[in-house]
């Protein structure tokens, strides 16, 4: 199955020197990012338009138009397109550290308005998880907003379409270790697991948007599910993606 071949490689790659720039070649020449104009306009209107849109729920922001939307894509495909990374960042007003420990700053406290992370935290250990929201507690001001939008699904189910977007859940832990790895680590949390991890820092959550998958709900029975997973209700075994916001009280 093409699902087996793309992890074994990555596992190779993920041990060897280089691995991760020949990773990154590869996807760029035959996987998702071989059309970058593709791949951005993808990301902008599954992710970066729903994030917009529930920081302006949350009254954090105020797009006036869908102008000001189509400006911002727009300056977007211009960045994306620079030779020069460091200047990309310079003009977007970013002050990019890497490498450097989230869990560890080095920020002052209450010191940030906004936390923010898409398609991240599902590839974090949970232990790092945890850790990463306490110090996202102890860097949030006074009404300050964490806002993070996971992918909670098989990536592997966007290269290989005869698996399911839960695929991955039928494995045990010890039957996990041959498939997952560095170059594109999971650590298969459900909805649930983000939002307890923020609780569990002192941030109070105050949007939730998982939702579980219709389609998905109607293999209930169909699809196997490993017997650690077994504890989870339906929505949340067979939900694939969780926006979620906490915000300080002021």
């Amino acid at each position: 199955m093409k699902w087996k071949l793309k992890a074994l490689v990555q596992g190779v790659l993920a041990r060897v020197p280089f691995g991760t720039k020949a990773n990154d070649a590869l996807q760029r020449a035959i996987g998702g990012r071989r059309n970058l104009a593709e791949h951005i306009d993808s990301k902008f209107q599954a992710d970066w338009l729903v994030h917009m849109d529930n920081l302006k729920r949350l009254g954090a922001i105020a797009l006036a138009s869908g102008r000001d939307a189509a400006q911002v894509k727009a300056q977007w495909q211009t960045l994306m397109h620079e030779p020069d990374g460091a200047s990309v960042l310079r003009r977007a007003g970013i002050n990019y550290q890497a490498p450097a420990a989230a869990t560890r700053s080095g920020l002052v406290d209450r010191s940030v308005d906004l936390v923010f992370s898409n398609s991240v935290l599902e590839h974090v250990p949970a232990g790092v998880l945890d850790a990463l929201m306490h110090e996202t507690r102890r860097l949030l001001t006074a009404d300050g907003i964490a806002l993070h939008g996971v992918n909670c699904g098989d990536h592997y189910a966007y290269f290989d379409r005869s698996i399911t977007p839960i695929h991955y859940l039928r494995f045990s832990s010890q039957q996990r270790r041959l498939w997952n790895n560095d170059l594109l680590y999971r650590n298969r949390l459900r909805p649930i697991d983000f939002i307890e991890s923020a609780r569990r820092a002192g941030l109070p959550i105050v949007t939730d948007t998982h939702k579980p998958r219709a389609d998905l709900l109607g293999q209930i029975g169909d699809l196997p599910i490993a017997a650690e997973f077994r504890h989870y209700e339906p929505d949340q075994l067979y939900c694939t993606s969780v926006d979620f916001a906490a915000r300080l009280p002021s």
